[in-house]
């Protein structure tokens, strides 16, 4: 099964800051591993940026709003970059919208995973990995 949404539509909203962040949940979510909204923003950026097609899970629809969800695990690079070595595993739940500048990546979600990816996820079972580390 493939997504709902083209990758590249996203990557390319992403890429052009064209991403809006989910609401109070998703912040109560993110904020305490990022401290800041600006940091958070960021970090969803990066994330989107980084997805890839084996990262697809499924799709869900709520309605008439259909949604993407992804298992990733992130690299290195950006744990570091963000400073939250060891939470690798991240849900992403996502859509896009057509907006008078493009198309918008509208982010649900996006925390770490509760629970592993089985194989229904496009590049196979992913394991939860989400404990902070020191540097």
């Amino acid at each position: 099964m493939a997504p709902y949404y083209s990758l590249e539509d996203v990557k390319t909203a992403a890429g052009d800051d064209r991403v809006e962040l989910g609401g109070k949940n998703f912040n109560d979510r993110l904020l305490p591993w990022l401290r800041t909204p600006l940091a958070a923003r960021s970090f969803a950026r990066s994330v989107l940026l980084e997805l890839s097609p084996g990262d697809y899970f499924k799709s869900v629809t709520y309605g008439d709003v259909a949604c993407d969800e992804y298992g990733i695990a992130i690299s290195t690079d950006l744990q570091d970059a963000f400073r939250i070595r060891g939470l690798v595993t991240w849900y992403v739940k996502l859509r896009l919208e057509q907006r008078r500048g493009g198309k918008t990546v509208l982010l649900a979600s996006l925390h770490g995973a509760e629970r592993d990816f089985d194989e229904r996820r496009a590049g196979g079972p992913l394991r939860v990995e989400f404990e902070l580390r020191e540097p």
